[in-house]
């Protein structure tokens, strides 16, 4: 097990989009980018979503009529910020991910941190080391797509 000291999950990227669409894309047109077969809960290619953009919303993917929820939106700031409580496991202590978006030259810098890994305990490596390379690949789509 790997045992770390800082359990935040940092991840900073420049991408060629105004904030406005770089914010747009990464919530309402996460369909369009998220690679859900291999992130997500199922693992289907185009699973059903419910995406509920607001403070209070419960994002998730619909399994045979059943929400499976991925994360509660916890503030929601468009084009500027999105927090959310991250609860992809129902096995597991959620988590944190905030989403940050400031202009940056002729684009926009992306800001995410994903914290709260140390109510894993001495679990937390699994979790921490998974997603910490499981968000290089995840944003490598969303800066693809905005780059499409």
């Amino acid at each position: 097990m790997t045992v770390h000291t800082d359990l935040t999950i940092r991840k900073t990227l420049h991408v060629d989009a105004p904030l406005e669409r770089a914010f747009e894309v990464f919530t309402d047109g996460v369909a369009e980018w998220w690679p859900f077969e291999t992130h997500s809960i199922e693992g289907s290619a185009q699973p059903e979503l419910q995406l509920q953009w607001r403070e209070g919303g419960v994002n998730g993917e619909l399994v045979d009529g059943e929400l499976k929820p991925w994360y509660d939106v916890l503030a929601y700031e468009p084009p500027a910020r999105v927090l959310m409580r991250w609860r992809v496991n129902p096995e597991k202590p959620a988590t944190q991910v905030e989403v940050t978006f400031a202009s940056e030259g002729d684009g926009t810098r992306v800001e995410l941190t994903h914290s709260g890994w140390e109510a894993y305990g001495e679990d937390e490596g699994g979790g921490y080391d998974s997603y910490n390379s499981g968000w290089d690949t995840v944003l490598g789509f969303y800066v693809e797509h905005l780059a499409a």
